[in-house]
């Protein structure tokens, strides 16, 4: 039984700065293989899908953590209120 060798995956966001910038040394500076990032600047860049809000702004993004983390310590302080009460039952 023998078993193939895993062919590596790199971030398309690397590849995709590679391939706009034209630089490989980029990614060869980081330990990947110069053949490799050579093909990368031969093919044409791939599509990517990313999920809703993947095209947000830094600022954007800062204000929706924001928001989590304020509803999290909301839910968290009533968790804490049913924990106290379910102890002293």
């Amino acid at each position: 039984m023998s078993t193939k060798p895993r062919q590596r995956t790199y971030d398309h966001r690397l590849v995709r700065l590679v391939q706009e910038t034209g630089d490989t040394t980029i990614a060869t500076h980081i330990g990947d293989p110069r053949s490799t990032v050579a093909g990368w600047l031969k093919r044409a860049p791939q599509e990517v899908t990313t999920a809703p809000g993947g095209d947000a702004s830094a600022a954007e993004l800062r204000v929706r953590v924001a928001k989590l983390e304020k509803r999290v310590a909301r839910l968290s302080a009533v968790l804490r209120v049913f924990f106290a009460l379910f102890c002293l039952l």
